[in-house]
C-alpha cells in the first residue's frame, strides 16, 4: 500500500528518536522503501550509518564499540561487487579521508566508487589560497589512487534544515527545499570562482552540486542497464522456457487426474516421507547442518535442559559433540548421552528407618514380613522420586528432536526432486 511522504518522514523521525534513547544508537535493521522514480527503473539505494571516529581511552570504549559495529555493517553492505558505492567525505584534506580508507578495503581500485565531498559551502571558507582550492577540486593522482568512477570527485552542498509544517522546520514544502538546493549550487560556483580568481571550466562545473551528481549517476545506471540487457534477456528466455515446460506438465497432470491416481500418488508420498524419517534416524549427510542442525546449547534452549532441584546443569565441555550442529539420530544419541551422564552422576537419596519399617507390611498368606518386596517398594519409590522429573524432561527433549524431523524430511524430498 503506498505511503504518503509525510507519513514516511514521521516514521523515520520516530525511529531516530527511538535510537537516540537506545545505548547502541544505531540499528542494522533495514528500512526498505520502493519509490517510483521516472529516471531510473529498478533502482535500489542502501543508506548506511555514518562512520564514527571515537577518541582513544577507556572512558570512550562504548563509542569505540559502536564505531566498530558501524564499520562492520558498512563493510558488509558494500562488499557486493555489483553495487555502486557512493562514498561521502566530510573533509577538506583528501589525504585524511577516513571514509575512503574503509571503502578501499573492499574496493581497492575504487573502480565502483563515486567519491563525493559534502558540505562544500563550509569548506570553501577554510581555504586561504587559490592553489589550495585547485588541489582540493582536482587532487593529484598520488592522493586518489585507483580508477575512480567519474575520474574525479563530486562536490555538493545541501541547505540545513528540515522540511515540514512544524515549528522546527525551515522549508515548508519539498519544492521550496529543491529551490534552496539549486540556489546553493549557484552560490557555491560563485564562491569557488571568487576564491580561484577565474571562471570554472565546463568539466569543473559538471562536478559541482547535487544536480550534477544526480545526472552522472542516472547516466551511469543507464549504461549499466544497457550493458545488462543481453544477460537479462537470456535469463528471461531461460525462465520462460522453464515456466512453459512446468505449465505443460501441470496441465497434463490436471487433465489426467482421477481418484485412483491421486490415491496412488498420496500413498507414494506417504511411503517416501516415512523412508526419509527412517533415513534421518539412521543417519544422513544430505541435509546441511548449518541450516537444520542444532548445537547442544540451541537444543537446551529450544527443547529444555536436564535440571534438578539444585538447578545444576552439565557444562558443555563435559558433553561429547556439544558444539556440533546435529539432527536426527545423531541428535537423539547426544540427548540420551546427556541424560545418562546427568542420571549417572546423581547420588542415591537417603532412606530413613521409618521408611524401612513402613515398607515392611503384613503378607496376605502369613503373618511374617516379605523383605524382598519391602526392598522393591523402597527402590521403586526412591527411583520414581529421583528420576521421574528427568524422564519428563527427556520426553520433552526427544519430542523436540522428532518435531524437527518434519522440515528436514520435506527438504530431503525436495532435494530428490531437484536432483
Amino acid at each position: 500500500m503506498p505511503m504518503p511522504l509525510a507519513d514516511f518522514q514521521a516514521y523515520i523521525e520516530a525511529e531516530n528518536m527511538r535510537l537516540e534513547r537506545d545505548p547502541c544508537q544505531f540499528s542494522d535493521k533495514e528500512i526498505v522503501i520502493n519509490v517510483e522514480y521516472k529516471y531510473c527503473p529498478n533502482l535500489t539505494i542502501i543508506d548506511t550509518p555514518g562512520l564514527i571516529i571515537p577518541a582513544p581511552g577507556r572512558k570512550n570504549r562504548i563509542l569505540q564499540s559502536q564505531a566498530r559495529a558501524v564499520e562492520a555493517l558498512v563493510r558488509t553492505k558494500i562488499q557486493h561487487r555489483e553495487f555502486i558505492i557512493l562514498c561521502l567525505e566530510d573533509s577538506s584534506d583528501w589525504v585524511n579521508a577516513t571514509t575512503r580508507k574503509v571503502v578501499m578495503q573492499i574496493d581497492p581500485e575504487l573502480s565502483r566508487t563515486v567519491l563525493v565531498s559534502t558540505k562544500l559551502d563550509t569548506k570553501i571558507l577554510q581555504f586561504a589560497r587559490a592553489s589550495d582550492v585547485e588541489v582540493f577540486l582536482k587532487p593529484p593522482a598520488s592522493v586518489l589512487d585507483g580508477c575512480l568512477l567519474g575520474d574525479s570527485p563530486f562536490f555538493t552542498s545541501v541547505p540545513s534544515g528540515r522540511v515540514g509544517s512544524g515549528h522546527e522546520a525551515i522549508f515548508r514544502s519539498n519544492e521550496e527545499f529543491k529551490k534552496a538546493v539549486s540556489l546553493r549550487e549557484v552560490e557555491d560556483v560563485a564562491l569557488l570562482e571568487e576564491k580561484l580568481g577565474r571562471s570554472l571550466s565546463k568539466e569543473e562545473r559538471s562536478r559541482i552540486g547535487v544536480s550534477s551528481l544526480r545526472l552522472f549517476l542516472e547516466e551511469l545506471l543507464q549504461k549499466r542497464y544497457i550493458k545488462s540487457v543481453p544477460l537479462i534477456v537470456s535469463l528471461l528466455d531461460k525462465e520462460h522456457r522453464s515456466v512453459t515446460r512446468k505449465l505443460r506438465e501441470i496441465s497434463q497432470e490436471i487433465s489426467s487426474l482421477d481418484e485412483v491416481k491421486l490415491k496412488e500418488r498420496a500413498h507414494a508420498f506417504h511411503e517416501s516421507f516415512l523412508t526419509k524419517l527412517s533415513l534421518l534416524l539412521k543417519g544422513t549427510v544430505v541435509a546441511p547442518p548449518d541450516k537444520f542442525g542444532e548445537t547442544l546449547q540451541d537444543e537446551r534452549i529450544n527443547g529444555g535442559s536436564f535440571t534438578g532441584s539444585d538447578s545444576f546443569q552439565l557444562p558443555n565441555k563435559m558433553m561429547p559433540n556439544a558444539g556440533m550442529r546435529l539432527y536426527g539420530g545423531a541428535q537423539y544419541h547426544r540427548a540420551m548421552a546427556e541424560f545418562c551422564l546427568v542420571v549417572g552422576g546423581m547420588e542415591c537419596p537417603p532412606i530413613t528407618r521409618e521408611e524401612i519399617v513402613n515398607a515392611c507390611g503384613v503378607e496376605d498368606i502369613h503373618d511374617g514380613t516379605n523383605y524382598s518386596r519391602s526392598a522393591c517398594v523402597i527402590g521403586v519409590s526412591k527411583a520414581r522420586e529421583t528420576f521421574e522429573p528427568f524422564l519428563h524432561q527427556l520426553g520433552f527433549r526427544l519430542l523436540h528432536i522428532l518435531k524437527r524431523l518434519l522440515p528436514i524430511s520435506v527438504y530431503l524430498l525436495q532435494y530428490i526432486v531437484a536432483n
